[in-house]
């Protein structure tokens, strides 16, 4: 869904300069905002759709006394990117993770580490967790958050998604790992943490018919022309994805589909194979299965190509999101933005759509 449109961050013509600042909320386990914190830095906040932890904020230093303000084990940090205008738009929230006291002879500092809350599904859980056969996931998952008293959540309500076989894992399994593993099985995105802090769950995007959530070019004023890379990486991408369940109930479930014959990396053209192989729990049937596998063959069809560039600051970037790109739909896989007035907002884009794994 297209962000909301803003004359500022759009820059609208007739606009040259924009004036901006940082606010630093400190919130609670629940989200609500109990002060404000003033770093002595803030070097930028950066997101990574591949890493555990999709979203950190680095070079955020404090001095002791304010530290000590703060509980580090219960509070959280909400930064939020405040326009002239008087708009406001959050960033995420982040946990404490780390700290580093540096002595002065004067003043001490406290360089500390923060992500976003990914930290704390990311621990091991006490016990074996499961689900039994044809057992719903949506459940499954409200036992996972409720166990970690995540509650400002946006979940797939009414989803009838299960698994087929019984689904375990072993007790000190991260929750982060078993909630995208249960993601994978319901055809959902793996789960993130927005920039408002709240844990999503939800399809992917449909990149053939759904709207953009950013829109740039080559020529737009919001790119700083001399920052583009484009590349591609044909060479290595696969042209097999197989897919394959090992269920007590079944026995073997496996498919297997291959990217567009007319692709130049196509198994007819390169005369060999390169192959993706996915081994998931709980798949309902060998249906299912070639569905994941032509999903992924079709997706890997919309192309590799890779874009990198620099523009200005954008804080309605977020997660999983889209970008039209001269006028191709790419995923935005990645972005780095500077905390500070004219600082830059790098962007990385991939091109081929999201895996449904339902």
């Amino acid at each position: 869904m297209a962000v909301p449109r803003n004359a500022l961050l759009d820059l609208d013509p007739g606009i040259g300069q924009v004036a901006s600042t940082v606010r630093f909320e400190v919130v609670d386990r629940d989200l609500v905002v109990i002060g404000n914190v003033v770093p002595l830095a803030a070097e930028s906040i950066s997101v990574n759709t591949s890493g555990t932890a999709k979203r950190e904020l680095s070079g955020f230093r404090l001095d002791p006394q304010t530290l000590r303000d703060i509980d580090p084990f219960a509070n959280r940090i909400k930064p939020s990117w405040i326009l002239e205008d008087g708009t406001e738009w959050p960033m995420g929230v982040f946990v404490f993770t780390g700290s580093t006291l540096h002595r002065g002879t004067y003043v001490s500092t406290l360089d500390t580490t923060m992500t976003d809350q990914d930290a704390i599904l990311d621990q091991g859980t006490r016990q074996t967790f499961g689900i039994g056969q044809r057992g719903w996931i949506l459940p499954a998952v409200e036992e996972l958050l409720g166990e970690v008293r995540i509650t400002s959540v946006v979940l797939p309500w009414g989803s009838q998604a299960t698994v087929a076989d019984p689904v375990v894992w072993a007790a000190g399994e991260s929750r982060l790992k078993i909630l995208t593993d249960l993601s994978k099985l319901a055809g959902w995105l793996p789960p993130y943490f927005d920039n408002n802090g709240y844990l999503i769950l939800r399809q992917p995007p449909d990149m053939a018919s759904d709207p953009p959530d950013h829109v740039y070019s080559s020529t737009n004023s919001r790119v700083v022309r001399d920052t583009i890379v484009e590349h591609d990486d044909l060479l290595s991408a696969p042209n097999v994805y197989i897919v394959t369940c090992s269920g007590p109930s079944q026995g073997e479930i496996s498919a297997a589909a291959e990217v567009d014959a007319r692709l130049p990396f196509s198994v007819q053209n390169r005369r060999f194979e390169v192959v993706d192989v996915e081994r998931a729990q709980g798949i309902n049937s060998t249906e299912q299965a070639q569905q994941m596998a032509t999903t992924k063959a079709a997706a890997a069809g919309s192309g590799y190509k890779n874009v990198q560039f620099d523009g200005f600051a954008d804080p309605r970037h977020d997660i999983f999101q889209t970008v039209e790109w001269d006028g191709e739909m790419y995923r935005e896989t990645g972005w780095n933005l500077k905390l500070s007035p004219g600082g830059s907002h790098s962007h990385t884009l991939t091109q081929g759509g999201f895996d449904r794994a339902g």
